[in-house]
């Protein structure tokens, strides 16, 4: 991975931190921002959990971090993404709220209580 790659290594600090290069980060949170406001229209139109989304099995926010500019760029660069885009289909904020609501829902009767969907879900209220 040393040469040429999109991964950097800073292998100054302890432990060892990788990290991406800005254009693939940008790249990668908005793939991740469309499969997952995706997979929330799915799962509030169908009403079918496959426990696989992206909204279960990854977290929106870190929450072990002291570092506050990374959690008020994640709630930028991902939670409000999520919600503009999901604001934008269902057209209107208490429709929102209501699908999330539902989805939640959801979790809760199908026993997703494990994974991010729960936390992600009630972010998606909140911010």
């Amino acid at each position: 991975m040393q040469g040429r790659s999109l991964v950097n290594k800073n292998a100054d600090v302890k432990p060892v931190i990788y990290t991406l290069e800005p254009v693939i980060l940008k790249y990668t949170t908005n793939r991740f921002v469309e499969e997952t406001v995706q997979q929330i229209i799915q799962v509030a139109r169908t009403k079918i959990l496959q426990g696989d989304e992206l909204f279960i099995s990854h977290s929106f926010v870190t929450t072990s971090t002291e570092d506050d500019d990374l959690t008020q760029q994640q709630i930028r660069r991902i939670v409000k993404s999520i919600q503009d885009k999901l604001l934008a289909k269902f057209q209107d904020q208490k429709r929102l709220e209501d699908e999330l609501i539902r989805v939640l829902s959801l979790l809760e009767e199908k026993g997703f209580l494990h994974g991010y969907g729960r936390q992600n879900i009630l972010s998606l209220l909140s911010s």
